[in-house]
């Protein structure tokens, strides 16, 4: 991180000293690509019914899911002449990432369960935790959770739809290195980018005594994320007319998404694909 902090500055000096060459909008739709992380741990935090009442169980491993959906990205973009074949390209861009994150026990001390046995977050839990601490059961002492079991369910404590959906926006400066070919209709950049966490937001499932049921919350907060993210970038730009193009960018960050420390601490990491237009104003 500091390596790609000081390569930023070097680069950000450069360009103040370089001869703006256009500047361009651009819009277009992202998508996040996470990695399933399976952590092995040896916490002992689940009970599980027992003909005697209720024993410790020791979780084995944990995966951790993410189910990737389209997300926005916007921006404007700068580039800097500093020769007649190359430039320097930054800016500033919001990018809106969403995904529905699930954890799942993979494996329990004594042997295998399901897969799609599902652990709800819960109120109280940090924003970006995988699993909270409540299990449902039903009378005689069932777990109710994740996928419906028909044979188990009781529809009132039913795992709402929305349980893990989360949603994050970043501020980036990316800092890149640019070329022309095809008698300037096809444009290539790479180099980095800097993106800072703006917002956080994930929907939680709570148990109401009111209406007895099971609902989704939407909670909002930067707790557990990591705020400060490097990514190496590259995109590429066809210009259908002189000043319309179409992007295909691609970022490979370089930190893990949670900012969590501990046996359970998945080092899962972003990659983003993004097609979209820019519009380019030459000065």
């Amino acid at each position: 991180m500091k390596r790609s902090l000081l390569l930023f500055y070097m680069l950000s000096t450069l360009i103040t000293q370089a001869q703006v060459k256009n500047f361009s909008f651009k819009a277009g739709v992202n998508y996040p690509v996470i990695p399933t992380k399976t952590v092995e741990t040896q916490i002992t935090s689940l009970a599980l019914p027992e003909s005697s009442g209720f024993s410790p169980i020791t979780v084995g491993s944990i995966s951790l899911v993410h189910e990737s959906k389209p997300g926005i990205d916007l921006g404007g973009a700068f580039d800097y002449s500093i020769s007649r074949k190359f430039f320097i390209s930054t800016g500033l861009n919001l990018s809106y990432l969403r995904f529905k994150k699930l954890a799942k026990i993979e494996k329990l001390s004594g042997g295998q369960i399901e897969s799609d046995f599902d652990l709800p977050t819960t109120v109280g839990m940090p924003m970006g935790s995988f699993y909270g601490s409540i299990i449902y059961r039903d009378a005689n002492g069932n777990v109710v959770v994740g996928e419906p079991r028909p044979e188990t369910e009781i529809s009132s404590l039913r795992s709402t739809g929305d349980q893990g959906k989360t949603s994050t926006l970043y501020l980036q400066v990316p800092v890149l290195v640019g070329t022309t070919f095809l008698h300037d209709k096809l444009i290539v950049r790479a180099g980095i980018s800097v993106s800072y966490l703006l917002s956080a937001s994930q929907y939680v499932d709570r148990y109401s005594y009111e209406n007895q049921s099971v609902e989704s919350h939407k909670e909002t907060s930067r707790d557990g994320y990591t705020a400060i993210l490097a990514s190496c970038t590259v995109t590429t730009t066809y210009k259908i007319t002189r000043m319309l193009g179409v992007d295909l960018s691609m970022n490979q960050f370089l930190s893990p998404i949670y900012n969590q420390s501990g046996k359970t601490s998945f080092k899962s990491k972003y990659s983003t694909l993004a097609f979209g237009l820019s519009y380019t104003l030459n000065p």
